[in-house]
């Protein structure tokens, strides 16, 4: 099994597993072949011979193990990979945090933004001309926490109150979202390209932390979001997000509705037996493949 394979070293190792008669299974969760030269918020891009290892790696490939099925039609083209299998993220239920949501308007109402490669595009796009649009209507009741995000909004003449949250590690900051009280949380995300092949993982986080959430509308969050139902859909519109905004803002018991739903889903569809039992059916070789004996 190798996991989003993109270096010399396990060119090679796949390479003589695949000379051994190995069956060798790819996972992936990510478009790594689509990231430009410029991605990510360190400068540093990402480089073509990672992308070079990657396609050769695809070339002894014989399963694509991948969490979008948008991604395994992409890849399996990509590497003439014979068989494809979806799979997802294993949940724990101690993972769960208890939803901070009464039914009720609390005085502040809290919405949480956050960023995973430090870029502010949809941000500036589409949340901020919303941001004084909310203030004339709701005054000084929203507060915004922004993670690993920090625009500048000194050009909004309005008194926002916002809150920009220091980076965490990956552990802390589940715990900083599960255990802080947020009303609503944001994912927008454009609907080109790098974006179609992702993992739904903000729906999982802030799902995990009981926190009702608007995602833009696009291939990757419309395979696990019902509108209305486990979340808000929204066009990626400066009215789209804030006719969506105001939604869960003003009807309390919606969000409370819309995150006792979704923790339902992610307990009941991605717990341990239940991914575990899909991935050995759609997988037998895990469990019966036998290479034969090669002398290497």
């Amino acid at each position: 099994v190798f996991v989003r394979s993109t270096s010399s070293i396990e060119v090679d190792l796949i390479k003589i597993a695949h000379s051994m008669n190995k069956f060798n299974v790819l996972v992936l969760d990510d478009d790594f072949l689509s990231l430009t030269t410029t991605y990510g918020a360190d400068g540093e891009g990402y480089q073509e011979i990672h992308k070079k290892c990657l396609l050769e790696v695809l070339k002894h490939t014989d399963c694509l193990l991948a969490v979008n099925k948008l991604l395994a039609a992409k890849y399996s083209q990509i590497g003439i990979i014979k068989k494809t299998v979806l799979t997802n993220t294993i949940i724990e239920k101690s993972e769960l945090y208890h939803t901070r949501q009464t039914g009720e308007n609390r005085d502040k109402i809290r919405i949480a933004l956050y960023v995973n490669d430090g870029t502010s595009c949809m941000f500036e796009k589409y949340i901020k001309p919303v941001v004084p649009l909310l203030y004339e209507k709701y005054g000084d009741r929203l507060s915004y926490y922004f993670f690993a995000l920090h625009p500048s909004l000194d050009d909004i003449k309005y008194p926002i109150d916002v809150h920009y949250v220091p980076h965490l590690s990956y552990s802390e900051f589940k715990r900083y979202l599960g255990t802080e009280v947020f009303d609503i949380g944001l994912s927008p995300l454009d609907t080109e390209g790098f974006s179609n092949f992702k993992y739904f993982n903000k729906y999982i986080e802030y799902t995990l932390a009981g926190i009702p959430a608007i995602f833009s509308e696009c291939p990757l969050y419309t395979q696990v979001v019902k509108d209305g139902e486990n979340g808000l859909i929204c066009n990626n519109t400066v009215e789209g997000w804030y006719s969506a905004l105001c939604k869960l803002i003003d009807d309390p018991l919606l969000r409370l509705n819309i995150v006792n739903e979704s923790q339902k889903i992610i307990y009941e569809e991605f717990n341990a037996n239940i991914v575990l039992s899909k991935l050995v059916t759609d997988l037998p070789e895990y469990t019966q493949y036998k290479a034969p004996a090669v002398k290497i």
